[in-house]
């Protein structure tokens, strides 16, 4: 595979190479480029085509570049935020599950804790006992 993309390149470059050289009158004309906006007006001094060509070619991969890095500190940014995002899960799961379970202690049935009477049921409950015990007790 290394010797695939080294073949390719050497392809890529021998032919770039051969466009040049056919053209070599046009890369080394010489021009002006006139800036025209109504209210100001310049021109740059007289450049190759070639080195008109690379110049806007170096500019476009400062632009390129200052897109990318940007890109890349979005991308920390991001990963910066995720993290935050991870740790908030992770104490909403644990509170979570102290709530689950104080909910199911709730749930439990007391363990054998005796029924307490309400108010108006506990007299109702003495007197029933009273009645209970003087059936059961011979006259």
């Amino acid at each position: 595979m290394k010797k695939l993309k080294l073949v390719l390149w050497v392809v890529l470059i021998g032919i770039l190479g051969l466009v040049v050289y056919q053209n070599l009158s046009f890369f080394t004309e010489t021009n002006v480029l006139k800036i025209n906006l109504l209210f100001y007006q310049t021109q740059t001094p007289a450049m190759t085509n070639g080195a008109i060509i690379a110049s806007f070619v170096g500019i476009g991969v400062v632009i390129m570049l200052l897109f990318y890095c940007s890109s890349r500190y979005d991308g920390y940014r991001s990963k910066k935020n995720i993290a935050q995002l991870e740790q908030t899960i992770e104490s909403r799961s644990e509170e979570m599950a102290e709530l689950k379970r104080q909910v199911d202690l709730l749930k439990e049935p007391p363990e054998a804790a005796p029924a307490l009477p309400i108010e108006g049921e506990a007299a109702e409950a003495e007197t029933v006992e009273a009645e209970v015990v003087e059936t059961a007790t011979p006259s």
